[in-house]
């Protein structure tokens, strides 16, 4: 009697280890193919997106070019044009033509904006030492800086400029004389005699070889027409808008930008116009829907004034088109689309036939299901004016 129970004990303990290697031979196998998996798909990744050779020497990028844009390379004689995919080194030389515009990023994070016949060579850069010296021999350049940046250094004329962290300065090398503009942080003067001298924010100093002289920057001007909030509904047979602001003392000319969004990028703005001698502008022939406007006034030396604080209005156009603008298109999974923009607030808008709700300011999100042979997708918008506006987003 006594085998069977030591035959039946050991069977069942053998049932137990084998169990438990079962289970962790198939954990095993689990934990491999994840593996396996995670490689590939980094292995794919690369392939489809392969990383950037390295770049130590470069020290800056353009962001942004507008015009007649060209480089020349330390040791060469001749420029080049400029391109987006251009790294920028030390010893290079950049210049913009007449008319033209050009934004350099370098590897910090500051931002230097070049003006219209400017010069601009990059004479040092030392990612060990966290230091930039440029050279300004002609023009002008916005210099800014973050929390983090290295020091920047700008030589034009008998001074050098040093731009503090968090920082907005512009620099302009006119005539032989440098006139240093700071709308945010500071900016330390250098002379070669040892002086140095802090320009604060809002401030104006001006460099000859005899002086400096430091004064106040002027106010922002200060917007009065359109109201803020305006309603404005405009005859279809001659839409035109009156933006009028105070004027500012000593002012030589306005710039007046509008915008689709408050903080004014550059793809939503809609009119810049500079060189306003009066304090107003008329817009012919507007769109429909909210813009934002600012006013920026140039005193003398090309300084410019902080912007005005933005005022904003919503245009609509009796028996006009409603504008709808498309600000994020997105393949949430296969047939389903998230599709978000603004059009005019109060519009009544169908996305593929259904009814979307638009917020106070125009905002609209909807997920759009799709039927399996559809590639795109139809907005409409109407309002109690009569105005209507189509949009098709092609998938």
């Amino acid at each position: 009697m006594s085998t069977p129970k030591n035959r039946r004990g050991f069977t069942e303990d053998w049932f137990i280890i084998q169990k438990k290697t079962i289970n962790k031979a198939i954990l095993t196998v689990v934990l491999l193919l994840l593996a396996v998996g995670v490689v590939y798909g980094i292995k794919v990744w690369r392939e489809k997106y392969p990383p950037l050779p390295p770049n130590i020497d470069r020290a800056a990028k353009f962001a942004n070019i507008e015009g007649n844009v060209s480089v020349k390379r330390q040791g060469d004689t001749t420029f080049e044009a400029g391109n987006l995919q251009m790294s920028l080194k030390q010893g290079d030389t950049i210049q913009t033509g007449s008319g033209a515009t050009a934004i350099v990023i370098y590897e910090d994070g500051t931002k230097y904006t070049l003006k219209p016949g400017s010069t601009l060579i990059i004479t040092e850069s030392s990612r060990q030492q966290k230091r930039i010296v440029n050279e300004l021999p002609v023009g002008g350049v916005n210099v800014s800086t973050q929390k983090d940046s290295d020091n920047h250094y700008i030589k034009s004329g008998n001074v050098k400029v040093g731009v503090d962290k968090s920082s907005d300065s512009t620099i302009n090398n006119k005539d032989n004389k440098t006139t240093v503009v700071v709308t945010g942080g500071l900016a330390t003067l250098f002379f070669g005699d040892g002086k140095e001298q802090i320009v604060a924010q809002d401030q104006v100093a001006e460099i000859d070889k005899t002086e400096v002289k430091v004064t106040e920057l002027p106010p922002p001007p200060k917007l009065s027409k359109p109201e803020s909030a305006k309603e404005l509904l405009l005859e279809r047979t001659k839409p035109e808008v009156d933006f009028v602001w105070a004027p500012t003392p000593s002012t030589q000319s306005y710039t007046l930008e509008v915008s689709s969004t408050m903080a004014f990028p550059q793809q939503a703005i809609k009119l810049r116009v500079s060189d306003i001698k009066e304090n107003k502008y008329k817009w012919i022939n507007p769109p429909s829907g909210q813009v934002f406007w600012r006013v920026q006034a140039v005193i003398k030396d090309q300084i410019q004034t902080k912007w005005s604080e933005p005022s904003s209005a919503r245009i609509q156009i009796k028996g006009g088109n409603i504008e709808i603008e498309l600000t994020k298109r997105k393949e949430i999974a296969p047939l389903l689309w998230e599709i978000e923009g603004t059009t005019i607030p109060g519009a009544r808008l169908r996305i593929n036939n259904q009814q979307v709700a638009v917020d106070s300011n125009g905002h609209f999100k909807k997920d759009v299901a799709l039927a399996p042979d559809q590639k795109e997708i139809l907005l409409e918008a109407s309002d109690p004016s009569g105005n209507n506006g189509r949009l098709v987003v092609k998938l």
